[in-house]
């Protein structure tokens, strides 16, 4: 069985954990599948995929790279099945974050290539699952032809939490294929490699979020900076260690080179870690201030009291999720910010996970698998 972790990559240490977690179902459920990524996917990382046995799917059009004939010999020659196209996958699995919404869809062209790539996949019996992801909303013609698209290819499509769920239900209110379940890299336990130097206990990591600034108003950018940077004098001024925390890419780590530079460059910098090693050094935390999804998941879910600023609805849904509803900063409240801040350090219970909603979550996510499984399984 060919199964394809889709729409997910390695730059983005969110999608990195998300791959991580679907690797470790399915490798433990179905040991013998041959699990797939993009080509572009491989590429980032191909030394966690030769690794972890992820292999390349080749999306190339060209006839011959597409013939039977010619796949045959390539991975007779290879001695393996390192050549799979489209036509040969059995099951999809979705777990992009959140794209599926006006936000990212509002031109024809985007709706064009979905149709074009489900095209592909002429395998017959294909299963599409949407793991839990943000959608919505749909208020342009585009996305809610995309997500028509999206939802008459699928099996089952995964809601992350209450909002997105009403979005499609909103379009496809009377579907028995759209369900709810919590983000699935709770279940993921990894462990901090040797080389990531800390300080020893009691730090406060700070996580950027350059979408704050593509997604808000003009002079957001100056805002922003502005706002991270008093907030980090702040802890610095309370003898606070802070810990300055690249959870994305190139956006962020310039994000962070700059709040540093307005202190001195007197923090430490965490770049280019892997999702697993950044999971870990929030599981050490005493306080998290993220502005990056799967960083709050990654603190709420390992009992760190998280605060966190954001830019779309997935993140007061999962503040919601854990019964911390009030522990989402506001940009254009600095002197409220600072407050909270200042009670997180002083009552952390009072912000981490609550109700015993850790449990609760783990509980969902396993049985959102079990939903999986028994769709592939009866494919």
């Amino acid at each position: 069985m060919k199964i394809l972790i889709d729409n997910s990559g390695f730059k983005n240490r969110g999608d990195q954990l998300m791959i991580q977690s679907v690797v470790e179902q399915l490798s433990a459920r179905y040991p013998s599948a041959q699990l797939l990524v993009k080509r572009d996917a491989f590429l980032q990382d191909p030394s966690y995929c030769i690794s972890h046995k992820l292999y390349p799917l080749e999306l190339s059009q060209s006839r011959i790279k597409t013939s039977r004939l010619y796949k045959s010999v390539v991975n007779f020659l290879l001695r393996d099945e390192w050549m799979v196209t489209p036509d040969d996958v059995d099951v999809i699995l979705d777990c992009r974050g959140y794209h599926l919404a006006d936000w990212r869809i509002n031109e024809q062209r985007y709706v064009d290539y979905l149709k074009a790539y489900y095209k592909r996949f002429t395998k017959r019996g294909r299963r599409l699952v949407f793991l839990p992801q943000a959608f919505g909303p749909f208020e342009n013609p585009y996305s809610r032809q995309a997500m028509q698209l999206v939802y008459d290819q699928a099996d089952y499509i995964f809601a992350r939490e209450q909002v997105s769920l009403n979005y499609l239900k909103e379009l496809f209110p009377e579907s028995q294929k759209i369900g709810i379940s919590p983000d699935f890299t709770c279940l993921l336990s990894p462990q901090l490699h040797p080389s990531v130097i800390l300080p020893e206990k009691d730090y406060v990591v700070i996580i950027p979020n350059a979408k704050m600034i593509e997604q808000g108003e003009n002079g957001m950018d100056s805002r922003y900076i502005d706002y991270l940077t008093r907030i980090t004098k702040y802890l610095r001024e309370r003898g606070e260690k802070v810990v300055l925390l690249n959870h994305e890419g190139e956006k962020d780590e310039r994000l962070l080179r700059t709040i540093n530079a307005n202190v001195d460059n007197k923090l430490p910098i965490l770049t280019n870690l892997s999702g697993g090693d950044i999971k870990a050094v929030i599981g050490g935390a005493k306080l998290l201030l993220s502005g990056r999804f799967h960083g709050v998941v990654s603190g709420l879910t390992q009992g760190v009291p998280t605060l966190c600023t954001g830019w779309s609805h997935k993140y007061a849904e999962l503040m919601k999720e854990h019964a911390c509803e009030h522990n989402i900063l506001q940009v254009d409240a600095l002197s409220e910010s600072i407050t909270i801040i200042s009670d997180a350090l002083s009552n952390p219970v009072k912000y981490a996970s609550k109700d015993n909603r850790n449990e609760a979550i783990r509980t969902d996510v396993y049985a959102m698998w079990e939903r999986v499984f028994d769709i592939i399984d009866n494919k």
